[in-house]
C-alpha cells in the first residue's frame, strides 16, 4: 500500500487503519471491524494488523501461513477489479462449498466474518470487471457480513438469467436458509427466492454503486435465512 500524504510533515496527519486497498488488492485484518488489539500507541506500523494482497491480471494463489498470516483473519476489505476466494484449506486443496471457503467480487467490505473467524488458510484472487461479467454476491449475516458466496451473471445463459439452485448455493460457499444480506453491482439485477424451485416468496434487488470507486450498496433481505434458489440477470 502506498504512503501516506497524511504523513507529510506539513501536514501533521496519520495513517488511518482502514484504507482502500487498490483496484486489484484486498486488505485483510487480524480482528473484527478492522481493528487491532489495545490502543493504537506512537509510531506503531498498522501494517502489523493488516496485509494487502493484489492480482496482476491474472488469477493469483496466496498461501497465507508463508506471510504470516495463515488462520489470522477476521475482517477484509477489497476493491473494485478484483475477485476473491478465502479457502480454508491449502493452495492445492478443494476450495469450494459451505464449509472450504467464503468469496466475493468487487469493491466492499466485510466487517466480521463470524463463523470462518482465524480460519483462512489460503487467498484466490482475480481479475473482475462487472461491465463483462459482473456477481453478486450473498452474506449469511446481516450488513454484508459473515460468510459469502459469489454468483455469476452467464453471459450465455440468455435473457432469463443464470438460475442456481441450492444445490450451486451450497457449492458457492453457503448455507441453505441462511442467506440475510446481498451486495448486486450496477448493471445487474439478482432475485432470491424462498423456495428450491425458484418459487414462493421473491426479493428483487437492481444493482447499484454508492460512489465512482464502484463500491456496491448491501442490501438486506426482507425474509432473513429463508432464500434457498437465486437467478441473476444483466439489465438491457
Amino acid at each position: 500500500m502506498a504512503v501516506s500524504q497524511l504523513l507529510a510533515a506539513n501536514i501533521g496527519g496519520f495513517t488511518p487503519m482502514v484504507q482502500y486497498p487498490g483496484d486489484n488488492c484486498c486488505t485483510i485484518y487480524r480482528l473484527n471491524y478492522f481493528e487491532k488489539s489495545g490502543a493504537r500507541e506512537f509510531n506503531q506500523d498498522v501494517d502489523d494488523y493488516r496485509q494487502t494482497f493484489c492480482h496482476s491480471g491474472a488469477r493469483t494463489a496466496i498461501n497465507l501461513h508463508e506471510t504470516g498470516w495463515g488462520d489470522s483473519m477476521d475482517s477484509w476489505f477489497c476493491g473494485k477489479n478484483v475477485w476473491y476466494d478465502f479457502c480454508h484449506n491449502g493452495v492445492n486443496d478443494r476450495c469450494d462449498g459451505d464449509s472450504r471457503k467464503y468469496a466475493g467480487a468487487g469493491h466492499m467490505k466485510n466487517k466480521k466474518i463470524r463463523e470462518n473467524s482465524n480460519r483462512t488458510s489460503t487467498l484466490i484472487l482475480g481479475p473482475y470487471d462487472p461491465r463483462q461479467i459482473g456477481a453478486v454476491t450473498l452474506f449469511e449475516d446481516g450488513g454484508c457480513s459473515g460468510n459469502s458466496g459469489r454468483f455469476y451473471w452467464d453471459p450465455d445463459s440468455g435473457p432469463s438469467g443464470t438460475f442456481y439452485n441450492v444445490d450451486d448455493i451450497i457449492y458457492g460457499g453457503l448455507t441453505n436458509n441462511t442467506m440475510s444480506s446481498m451486495a448486486v453491482p450496477a448493471g445487474y439485477i439478482v432475485e432470491v427466492y424462498d423456495g428450491h424451485g425458484f418459487d414462493a416468496d421473491m426479493q428483487r434487488v437492481v444493482g447499484s454503486f454508492i460512489n465512482s470507486g464502484e463500491e456496491m450498496i448491501c442490501v438486506e433481505s426482507t425474509f432473513n435465512d429463508r432464500v434457498s434458489s437465486v437467478i441473476v440477470k444483466r439489465q438491457s
